[in-house]
């Protein structure tokens, strides 16, 4: 199995071609498949700042479903956090993903 771990901290939250829900899981779904793993399953953990708007918060999850369907994965597990308004910038997401490794077989 190959595993990797990233956190996504961007400014602005959207961007022309995405936003930061989509890049997470992007992400980290490429840093396993360049290093040949085929990816399985994530994790999610988001951190909102207080004050987050709902319009965009459930836009960047619908974002996220969309990225990992594509990508055939699946968000196995997470967490969220709440953090007083101005503690933060708006949202931080931190990733985890597991892949199935085929040259990780091929050792004795």
């Amino acid at each position: 199995m190959a595993f990797t771990t990233d956190s996504f901290v961007v400014s602005p939250l959207f961007f022309p071609g995405g936003n930061i829900g989509d890049l997470a899981v992007n992400g980290t779904v490429n840093d396993l498949l360049m290093c040949g793993a085929m990816p399985c399953y994530l994790s999610l953990a988001m951190i909102l700042e207080e004050g987050l708007m709902m319009d965009a918060y459930w836009g960047m999850l619908l974002s996220i479903e969309y990225a990992a369907d594509r990508a055939g994965v699946e968000v196995v597990t997470g967490d969220t956090k709440v953090v007083e308004r101005g503690k933060g910038d708006h949202i931080f997401i931190n990733t985890s993903g597991i892949g199935a490794a085929p040259w990780c077989f091929d050792r004795p």
